[in-house]
């Protein structure tokens, strides 16, 4: 908090972008099809968002596969995510991409009403051993209801299966949310934040509405 005098006191909230902008934040990926030769880097961009009790960390997104052609089929993607001005790297995660589109038998795993109990993880590692291609959440995520930090708790409750399967999301009723933020009120703020899914790549207008090939 500040404070800002125009005649009177007044109480300023400071933004996520204005917490962030300062601390020269960078968005990589070092990635490879062999563990420990992670030879191929890319950068992407990070973004937040604030609501009027709450800012959200930095979203770091980054893409691969773009420069170079798609990514292979039924390939193993070795990473680490980090900074690469300071060249902090995570430990090294690995993921399977998707057969063709079209290629059977396709394993695809749907999931709905997830939450953030030990229940959902137990479904997440149930679904991780049945070795999935892809898997799509079919709506109701972190069952947040509008409590922002539950959507930080449920990032970190999932990330460890998340990170090695390619999973796909959905909005429910639960992430409508309807937020306030320096805008107004707002739905879906923290789905359309969070999650960026291809809509405008299949024809789409709407962030929440898309469809891919499997």
């Amino acid at each position: 908090l500040h404070t800002q005098s125009n005649g009177k006191k007044k109480r300023k909230r400071t933004s996520c972008d204005d917490m962030l902008d300062s601390m020269d934040l960078d968005s990589s990926i070092r990635w490879g099809y062999t563990s420990g030769e992670l030879d191929r880097k890319e950068q992407g961009a990070w973004s937040c968002y604030s609501t009027i009790a709450y800012n959200s960390p930095a979203l770091h997104r980054v893409n691969i596969g773009i420069e170079g052609g798609p990514l292979a089929p039924s390939a193993t993607i070795f990473y680490r995510v980090g900074d690469a001005k300071q060249d902090v790297w995570s430990e090294e995660f690995s993921f399977e991409t998707a057969p063709l589109a079209g290629h059977f038998p396709y394993r695809l795993g749907l999931v709905g009403d997830l939450g953030q109990t030990k229940h959902s993880v137990q479904t997440l590692e149930h679904l991780s051993a049945n070795r999935p291609d892809s898997v799509v959440l079919v709506g109701d995520l972190s069952y947040a209801d509008g409590y922002q930090p539950r959507w930080d708790t449920w990032a970190r409750l999932v990330s460890a299966q998340m990170s090695r399967l390619v999973y796909m999301f959905l909005p429910g009723n639960h992430e409508i949310e309807a937020s306030k933020d320096k805008y107004g009120t707002v739905d879906f703020l923290a789905y359309t934040k969070r999650f960026k899914m291809p809509f405008e790549h299949s024809g789409s207008s709407s962030p929440l509405y898309y469809s891919y090939d499997v």
